[in-house]
């Protein structure tokens, strides 16, 4: 298995930086790590200028070069460079398809490509693409990208395909984006060393970690929450981290009644690092979700052994069960409303502190890695 020599393109490395993290970028920093630490060489290739430059982020070569741009922009690359791609590495991996147009067009072996595949643009509706507050040019912008993630798919279909959840690769099964002999299960991973529970006062009843973006479903949340307090007058403490801009969090407000407003506290993006404090000083962690392939934040929140209440949707399913939380019709706001209630019994959190750990192991990024490593190497 050691031996093996892999190339990952990329847009930058590290991939995620403090005001910019997300699952994707958190699982190619842990995967190009842990095939590491596992005794394949890997090395990144990110856009640069002229003269290719070194440096070592963390232990993992980086190589900044025109070649680098050459596929970030899709440019056939030069049949020598192809060919020193070849005899240099024994795997290209394209994370989501990034890279596929430099790669079909030069017509680089596809029995040296491995995708691994997150999300699925041509099962996608275009209203996941866009934000809480679009308008016709948002519209307009997010289905040219559709088109094109659309396009990329389809480049590689001939590729050895690995996906984050059994729901994500009977997806790319039905469009015919990929084979069955092809394709493989290899999830997202978590970090148990750093994600586990902690004695840590509670200081939100529900956390919820996500975008601006209508398939996070933060509006169905506030939704339910508004509900709850008409309905029952219950107020619960919530917990947002992701990048909400200050006119973002004002059109989110504006539906939400007075009396909860204060109850609602932004903190913006989180190091990844410190996000097991977040899980663990919160009672209930809430996945909203009108689409979902895998659902990190869920994965995260059963590592620290606290209840996940999570849309009944997509990969989501395959990590939340009646074990470590509570699944809901998505977009229901009514049936989330009663799921959180339910969600904040004792019952429920004992259960998820009981088993929440155990679950987590079979995620984590060492097996994950061993998992990967042992499909590179057949």
């Amino acid at each position: 298995m050691s031996g093996l020599k892999i190339l990952v393109p990329w847009y930058a490395y590290p991939p995620h930086s403090r005001e910019r993290v997300g699952g994707l970028s958190v699982s190619l920093w842990e995967i190009t790590h842990g095939l590491k630490r596992r005794g394949l060489e890997v090395e990144i290739l990110v856009p640069g200028k002229g003269e290719d430059e070194f440096e070592s982020v963390d232990g993992i070569r980086v190589i900044r070069s025109a070649l680098g741009r050459d596929v970030l922009d899709g440019r056939a690359i030069s049949p020598p460079q192809v060919k020193k791609l070849v005899e240099t590495y024994d795997w290209v991996i394209s994370f989501n398809n990034y890279g596929s147009g430099a790669l079909f067009a030069s017509r680089v072996a596809v029995e040296k490509v491995v995708r691994y595949i997150h999300t699925v643009a041509i099962d996608r509706p275009i209203s996941s693409y866009v934000s809480l507050e679009s308008g016709l040019f948002e519209y307009g912008r997010m289905f040219v990208l559709r088109r094109r993630e659309i396009r990329a798919e389809k480049r590689l279909k001939d590729a050895r395909t690995l996906c984050v959840s059994g729901f994500l690769e009977e997806r790319m099964i039905h469009f015919r984006l990929t084979e069955r002999n092809l394709t493989r299960v290899i999830p997202n991973g978590v970090d148990t060393e750093n994600f586990r529970p902690s004695p840590t006062e509670k200081v939100q009843d529900i956390l919820f970690v996500g975008r601006f973006q209508k398939v996070k479903g933060l509006d169905i949340l506030l939704s339910s929450l508004k509900h709850l307090f008409l309905s029952e007058l219950r107020k619960y403490k919530v917990g947002v981290v992701g990048p909400f801009s200050p006119d973002q969090r004002a059109v989110l407000m504006m539906n939400v009644p007075e009396e909860l407003r204060e109850m609602i506290e932004f903190y913006g993006t989180v190091p990844h690092e410190d996000m097991p404090h977040f899980f663990n000083s919160s009672r209930l962690v809430v996945v909203p979700s009108r689409y979902e392939t895998f659902g990190l934040p869920a994965l995260e929140g059963i590592a620290c052994g606290v209840p996940v209440v999570a849309s009944n949707v997509g990969g989501l399913p395959e990590i939340v069960n009646a074990e470590v939380g509570l699944l809901f019709e998505a977009g229901d706001s009514a049936a989330l409303a009663k799921a959180i209630s339910k969600g904040m019994s004792e019952e429920v959190a004992d259960a998820a502190m009981k088993n929440g750990s155990t679950m987590a192991k079979r995620f984590d990024w060492r097996v994950v890695c061993a998992q990967l490593a042992g499909a590179l190497s057949t």
